[in-house]
């Protein structure tokens, strides 16, 4: 499509944080569920078409053409490649119920793990269900406490801790007491941040972002289409990009403290 004048980008709206949950203290002490937020979705295309029209590529009104859609989705994988390789995770938050089996404390999760699903890079919620009733959340040691319980092969009907070992390639859960039980298996639910390592098509996917990372997207996301389709960016693009960018940086120091140690 012919470029003709770029319009000034409208720059999108900043973001409200909201703070992390942390633990009361002291050690032992069982806390109240926080109320869990219902993140929105968002799919590549979406990012695509914003970052097109931030650098005046597309106007209000028009739709990028299946090409653009394809070529941006290898460039959007291509920068999130880009920034893994400087330690800089794009975050998705996420919720699923896992099956527990009878005296087994410790479960893998990951790609091809007990628990098969993106390892997470922290675990903000972790609740016990039997039968489909919910029994009572899990309270989420740090390394610390973890390595402070002398007997870790303890035995009960239902755990009441959960540590989180942040291994690689595949992270490792650790209950306490082990569970033991009859009949059905109860089920761990737990809500996670992940790493995205890609957006799989244009369309169909979608993700829920934690916040703060979806404007990093678009912004990044604009400046690298400037560069492909030889368009000057506005300063007021290239500072939002980096403000976008330092702002997730920080982020992500921040939140993966939530089960202490250091995040990989």
């Amino acid at each position: 499509m012919p470029l003709g004048t770029p319009t000034p980008p409208a720059l999108l709206p900043s973001v409200s944080i909201p703070a992390v949950w942390t633990r009361p203290e002291p050690f032992g002490v069982q806390p109240m569920a926080p109320a869990v937020p219902a993140w929105p979705t968002v799919r590549a295309g979406s990012i695509i078409t914003d970052a097109l029209r931030l650098i005046g590529w597309l106007r209000v009104g028009q739709t990028a053409a299946p090409a653009e859609l394809a070529e941006g989705l290898i460039i959007l994988n291509a920068m999130l490649e880009s920034w893994d390789t400087e330690g800089l995770n794009i975050v998705v938050v996420g919720s699923a119920r896992y099956d527990l089996v009878t005296a087994t404390g410790s479960y893998t999760i990951g790609p091809g793990g007990d628990f098969n699903a993106l390892r997470p890079l922290a675990i903000t919620r972790a609740t016990l269900y039997a039968g489909g009733v919910r029994i009572g959340p899990l309270r989420l040691l740090k390394p610390e406490e973890w390595a402070a319980i002398t007997e870790p092969a303890a035995q009960s009907t239902a755990p009441r801790l959960l540590y989180y070992d942040r291994a690689f390639p595949l992270g490792l859960l650790n209950l306490w007491p082990v569970p033991t039980f009859t009949g059905t298996a109860p089920q761990l639910e737990l809500y996670t941040w992940s790493a995205l390592p890609a957006f799989p098509d244009v369309d169909t996917t979608a993700v829920a972002l934690a916040p703060g990372y979806d404007a990093a997207l678009r912004y990044g996301l604009a400046l690298m289409l400037a560069s492909r389709f030889r368009v000057k960016p506005s300063e007021a693009l290239v500072s939002a990009a980096a403000e976008s960018k330092a702002t997730i940086q920080a982020l992500n120091a921040a939140r993966f403290e939530v089960n202490g140690g250091t995040v990989s």
